[in-house]
């Protein structure tokens, strides 16, 4: 269902809009909370890319974006490649 919010939010409000940050942020938490770590760094990517660029980096939203990134990432990959990970992922 989120799924298919995400898709037609996308088409109206484009992929860089605040809302979507919002949906991937939902998203990410059901996939983690389904233990699907792989798609939850996903969109927790997605939603810490459009909350640094729409709000900031000092913004709380995107301090949180990044936090929850940042502990499912060490929670399953080694915690010293976490940088190198999200320098490489602002990237593209």
């Amino acid at each position: 269902m989120l799924l298919h919010a995400r898709k037609i939010k996308e088409k109206l409000l484009g992929p860089e809009h605040l809302e979507m940050a919002e949906l991937d942020y939902e998203l990410a938490e059901v996939y983690d909370s389904q233990g699907s770590s792989q798609e939850a760094i996903n969109y927790y990517l997605k939603a810490y890319k459009i909350c640094k660029s729409k709000l900031g980096q000092n913004h709380p939203n995107t301090q949180i974006s990044y936090k929850n990134l940042e502990m499912i990432y060490k929670e399953n990959y080694p915690k010293e490649d976490f940088k190198q990970f999200l320098e490489e992922a602002m990237r593209d």
